[in-house]
């Protein structure tokens, strides 16, 4: 019996020796040899053409990432969304918007409509556009700039910079003669006492401005400085310097003539070396009184409309110079904008400090500086969004600033009703912009 069972095992072990044999011989059958590595020999890279990169750290394996998508994608189609409403549905002529968001990555430009319909020219977003009441920021400015460079102080009498005959009938109010009380920050922070000549005086009670209907009816009037002033002074202020404040072009009109005396050059020139060139703001210029600059071939300044009066080609918009003469494009005052906003433009930080000295205007939520508005959102039934610094015009343009959230709007309209239209434009614009940046 033991014999018998110590046969049965070696028979096993002797079976499954033999079959682990057999498996590994067809194992190493079913794997092919593997094919000799010839060396290719390569031809030598070509010479570089310019200054090789140096080797990567041994330590950082460089990696190719995919390109980062736009995250503002779906914000930027609101955006362009919010422009065409402007024109299809309520009926602007034309509109150009820039928005500059740079803590969320986003600087966008957007138009709509057209900028020449005679020609069948569509508005695109580096279209130059006329400025109007923008153009007072500009003036404050170079006023300021020149303060830096001891030309000018802005608490000084006026009359240091203007001739005496004009000081004489300048501010008669009650039969008082004010003009040698009155300073050159009071011409800044609209705090002189002048009647607004150009959009407030309607004798004949139609609801257009006098000097409007000048414009549309006489449209080849080149208006010389002295033209405007005598116009203008037909009008009596309204209080004795510095005890109120009302918005006037005149202020404006009058501090372009001290940069003119103050520097010895023409306001054009002193706008162009004191802020243009150094800014680098190529399509900006004072129309009417100098050439055209940085336009486009085949395309001209943005049609402007008021009301239903085309007034592109009236050169009897000339009167507006200091107050509201400029040129621009988007782009150029996005560069302005952050220049005054940020840096060191103005040198002296006790100067720049002064252009945002607020004084109240008896508006509740809106104070004025040297050529420029605070404008608290919510005193226009916008909560939540902080403030407007910065100005706007007759066509409905704007350039402001929201502290509160970094970003700068740049646009157009090209229409001058209804007034203050582009505030609704800005307001969706922004809210737009907190919904969908989180």
């Amino acid at each position: 019996m033991m014999k018998h069972k110590l046969f049965v095992w070696i028979l096993l072990l002797t079976w499954i020796t033999v079959a682990c044999t057999q498996t590994e011989s067809a194992t190493e059958t079913a794997v092919a040899p593997e094919p000799e590595t010839i060396a290719e020999t390569e031809p030598p890279p070509p010479e570089p053409t310019h200054t090789p990169l140096p080797e990567p750290s041994p330590t950082i394996r460089p990696t190719e990432e995919p390109a980062p998508a736009d995250e503002n994608v779906e914000l930027e189609a609101a955006l362009q969304a919010i422009v065409d409403k402007q024109v299809n549905e309520l009926g602007f002529p034309s509109v150009v918007l820039l928005v500059d968001a740079p803590d969320l990555g986003l600087q966008w430009q957007g138009a709509a409509g057209m900028a020449d319909p005679t020609n069948e020219i569509n508005m695109v977003p580096e279209d130059q556009f006329a400025l109007a009441s923008v153009t007072k920021m500009v003036t404050a400015v170079a006023i300021v700039k020149l303060a830096e460079q001891g030309s000018v102080d802005i608490d000084a009498p006026i009359a240091n910079y203007l001739p005496e005959e004009l000081i004489a009938q300048l501010h008669v109010y009650e039969g008082e003669s004010y003009g040698d009380q009155i300073t050159v920050r009071q011409l800044l922070n609209q705090t002189t006492g002048f009647e607004g000549f150009s959009d407030s005086r309607d004798l004949d009670g139609n609801g257009v401005p006098d000097l409007k209907e000048l414009v549309i009816a006489e449209p080849d009037t080149m208006w010389a400085t002295e033209d405007v002033l005598a116009y203008a002074l037909e009008e009596p202020p309204l209080f004795p310097p510095g005890a109120a404040w009302a918005y006037s072009d005149l202020n404006y009109q009058l501090l372009g003539l001290i940069i003119e005396n103050a520097s010895g050059m023409s306001l054009a020139e002193v706008y162009r070396q004191l802020i243009f060139e150094p800014l680098g703001m190529s399509q900006t210029y004072l129309e009417f009184r100098e050439e055209p600059v940085g336009v486009a071939d085949g395309r001209s300044l943005s049609h402007l409309y008021f009301g239903t009066e085309d007034l592109t080609n009236h050169q009897s918009r000339s009167y507006d110079w200091g107050a509201g003469g400029l040129v621009s494009t988007a782009g150029d005052q996005l560069k302005f904008m952050r220049a005054l906003v940020e840096g060191d433009f103005i040198s002296d930080p006790n100067l720049a400090a002064e252009i945002m000295n607020w004084v109240e205007t008896g508006f509740p939520g809106w104070a004025y500086g040297f050529g420029i508005f605070n404008i608290a959102l919510d005193s226009v039934d916008a909560p939540g969004l902080g403030n407007l610094q910065g100005h706007s015009g007759t066509w409905n343009n704007f350039a402001y600033y929201i502290p509160e959230l970094n970003i700068v709007l740049v646009g157009t309209l090209n229409s001058s009703e209804p007034a203050f239209g582009h505030l609704g434009l800005v307001i969706e614009v922004l809210y737009t912009i907190q919904a969908m940046s989180g």
